[in-house]
């Protein structure tokens, strides 16, 4: 159909493009509800930008845990070279960032790459955004992301990473809005629908629009999934049969795989390419919308759902096994109700997205893991439970991450496994600490070193040295701060506790400023000097903020600023 009232907006992409092909970059996050038409805007403009710019286009998708960085996955297959050697290599995400950046800076050419429904964004690909957002100015880049603002509220984490990029110079923002009454009347003409009636369902949503409009039915059914759901069910068998594979398949359907699972009915499959239901993206199928896909999924019969997946599963297993991103499989075998490959794809899932920081969708994975370990062997629960309270502790949700915590230390109290039991005491601690539970806090350190001190020296009771000297450096317990840190950084350092070393540092340093000693700096500096060369960012992060508070504890604001602007940059 007819592109309508974006006419305006087509214009401002073309002039965002001109300033990248100038040398000054551009991000621009397109917001607007799911529906408004930003897929079919950006899909107009990028046909237009290949005439002079190199165009190139990746998504997040819809799955329950997304996959990282899963929109440079999309491309990286297109671009080759240098980021695709450092992604399939799992290289440290800051190369991979800092790779891609050279890709915008090429001097050969404007670049325009589209980010789609990065309200689905991971972790990691937020932080691409973050760091991208603060850099492409000097580029020949034009980042153009979209995103549904009517699912982004205000604890998103795409909301907080708009608000992080706010002020930053190269960064645009826009809103498509609903259609004019007008427009749609447009849209109606020729067909038996009511205009007016049908804009006061829709409010002007294109989607609801056109699909009602395609449906062909007489009168307006009070929902999209109506909509869309009458349409499909004027297929054949054979034919909604190859469209619920399609719509368990996900977001992007490969054609091999429809036809493993939807065996000869999936040669339907290219009528709806042709019908509108199903568009042809490059070398895979995608449902015109995703609110369509998410429509005939809901409607197919809970143990047809089931049996999809498992076939989804067995045919990704069979023909690509290890090549397949394990976040979609462990997605795919939870709803298939297989709890071995759950266990199995979600621990692979998480680990992944812990290489690439994306610590949400490590804990979600983690999480899942848990689900599906039904009776877990208790050593390998408790095991998953502190690696899951872990992350829950990088993504700062506090209380599941003490509850998980607590649970993994009975376990290990019902082995017997003292070392195990300590190490989490120790961990627990660190959590109450955080949660402004200090005399909690005490009483867990206590029980860790108990435990500890009455076996051979360990990471663990280096750990628990750390978290003492922790608790005794927030009291302004300077002294005591720096002895037990020393203990714990002797000992850390005679391990080979890299972790433990930089956090001992990091306590040892911060006692020394609070308490007016300036040769603090030193082991804070080597704090964020080692968690830098580990690729430890958060602790780099903490680094820096410790040296800028504590000396601005201290008046010296000059210093302070120093340290936070090293940190910031």
């Amino acid at each position: 159909m007819e592109l309508l009232e974006r006419d305006s907006f087509l214009t401002e992409l073309g002039r965002l493009l001109r300033d990248a092909t100038n040398g000054n970059g551009r991000l621009l996050f397109l917001g607007g509800e799911a529906g408004i038409g930003k897929t079919t805007l950006v899909a107009q403009f990028g046909g237009t930008a290949r005439r002079t710019a190199r165009v190139l286009v990746g998504a997040c998708d819809p799955l329950s845990t997304p996959r990282p960085l899963g929109p440079l996955a999309d491309i990286v297959g297109v671009l080759r070279g240098e980021v695709e050697r450092l992604l399939l290599a799992s290289a440290p995400r800051d190369q991979v960032f800092r790779a891609f950046l050279a890709v915008l800076a090429d001097g050969s050419g404007p670049t325009l790459v589209v980010f789609e429904d990065v309200h689905w964004a991971d972790e990691a690909t937020l932080d691409l955004l973050r760091f991208l957002g603060r850099r492409i100015g000097s580029t020949r880049g034009f980042l153009l992301a979209t995103y549904r603002d009517d699912e982004v509220g205000p604890t998103h984490p795409l909301r907080i990473a708009l608000g992080d990029l706010a002020t930053t110079a190269s960064v645009r923002r826009l809103t498509l809005p609903p259609l004019s009454e007008r427009a749609v009347g447009a849209l109606a003409e020729g067909s038996d629908v009511d205009p007016a009636e049908l804009y006061r369902l829709t409010a002007g949503n294109p989607f609801f629009v056109t699909e009602v409009l395609a449906g062909g039915a007489h009168g307006i059914p009070p929902t999209v999934r109506d909509a869309v759901l009458a349409r499909v069910a004027r297929l054949s068998a054979a034919g909604r049969a190859a469209l619920d594979a399609a719509a368990v398949i996900g977001a992007r359907v490969e054609p091999w795989l429809l036809a493993e699972v939807a065996g000869p009915e999936a040669a339907a499959a290219t009528n709806y390419v042709e019908s509108g239901l199903l568009r042809a993206e490059g070398r895979v199928l995608a449902f015109r919308h995703e609110l369509a896909r998410e429509a005939v999924r809901g409607a197919i019969p809970p143990p047809r759902l089931l049996a999809l997946h498992r076939a989804v599963l067995a045919a990704l297993l069979r023909e690509h096994g290890g090549a397949v991103a394990p976040a979609r499989l462990a997605h795919h075998a939870e709803a298939a109700h297989d709890g071995p490959a759950t266990l199995r794809h979600a621990e692979a899932a998480a680990q992944e997205a812990i290489h690439l920081s994306a610590h949400r969708e490590a804990a979600a994975q983690y999480a899942r893991a848990l689900r599906a370990g039904g009776v877990l062997e208790p050593m390998r629960r408790a095991a998953l439970l502190g690696a899951y309270s872990h992350e829950c502790h990088n993504t700062d949700d506090l209380a599941e991450a003490v509850r998980a915590c607590r649970e993994a230390i009975a376990i290990w109290r019902e082995l017997g496994d003292r070392l195990n039991e300590g190490e989490q005491l120790g961990r627990l601690a660190t959590l109450l600490v955080v949660s402004g539970r200090n005399a909690e806090a005490e009483e867990a350190i206590d029980a860790a070193l108990t435990l500890l001190e009455a076996l051979p020296a360990s990471p663990q009771l280096a750990l628990a040295y750390r978290a003492r000297a922790h608790l005794r450096m927030l009291d302004r317990d300077s002294a005591s701060a720096i002895a037990w840190g020393g203990k714990a950084l002797a000992l850390a350092e005679r391990l080979g506790a890299r972790g433990t070393t930089i956090a001992a540092l990091n306590t040892i340093g911060s006692a020394m400023l609070v308490a007016g000693d300036l040769a603090g700096r030193d082991p804070l500096e080597r704090s964020a000097a080692l968690a830098r060369a580990a690729d430890l960012d958060d602790q780099v992060a903490l680094a820096f903020v410790n040296l800028g508070s504590a000396l601005g504890e201290q008046y010296h604001f000059e210093l302070a600023g120093h340290y936070l602007d090293e940190g910031i940059a």
